[in-house]
């Protein structure tokens, strides 16, 4: 799968699963985040999301990141996007493989990364996530996809299991 079209899917996860308006999501033209004001270049971000259509940078709420081919390398990016931005959540994202990273702060004001187990709906923070209401639920684009991200989730975290079976046990 293209770049293209990784960026598209994550662009259509963003407006039919997570109810953000069309005109919040920007792919083209890339938008930047820039180190200071005066900052004419600043950082490319492959997919901006923002909580108001005007897409000014306190509205910025997420960013994602498709380029980096590396898990690892995808995460140190999205940490760097998020250090110089107001955005609150990030997404790698590379087709079958995802990671979420949340951006809060400690009681001296510093910036601490934290896994996500999802990313915030429209008019949601991260601290919502996880009060989703029955009548919130919406039906996932490809099903088939979703179980796959759930079977590397469990495998990823689960500790002792190594065979599908056990794998699908705990899933289910």
């Amino acid at each position: 799968m293209s770049e293209a079209e990784v960026v598209e899917e994550l662009r259509q996860c963003f407006i039919k699963e997570l109810g953000y308006p069309e005109d919040c999501v920007q792919t083209k033209p890339q938008y930047r985040i820039r180190l200071h004001p005066s900052d004419t270049k600043g950082y490319p971000v492959d997919i901006a999301v923002f909580r108001d259509p005007r897409k000014r940078d306190v509205d910025l709420v997420i960013v994602g990141e498709c380029k980096q081919p590396r898990r690892r390398d995808g995460i140190e990016q999205l940490k760097v996007l998020l250090r110089n931005s107001s955005a609150e959540a990030g997404v790698w994202y590379r087709s079958v493989e995802y990671a979420y990273i949340g951006k809060t702060y400690d009681e001296r004001g510093r910036i601490e990364f934290i896994d996500l187990p999802s990313l915030p709906r429209f008019g949601q923070s991260i601290k919502d996530i996880g009060r989703i209401k029955r009548k919130d639920l919406v039906k996932p684009l490809k099903l088939r996809q979703t179980f796959v991200h759930l079977h590397n989730r469990l495998a990823a975290t689960a500790v002792g299991v190594t065979r599908a079976i056990d794998i699908a046990e705990q899933l289910i």
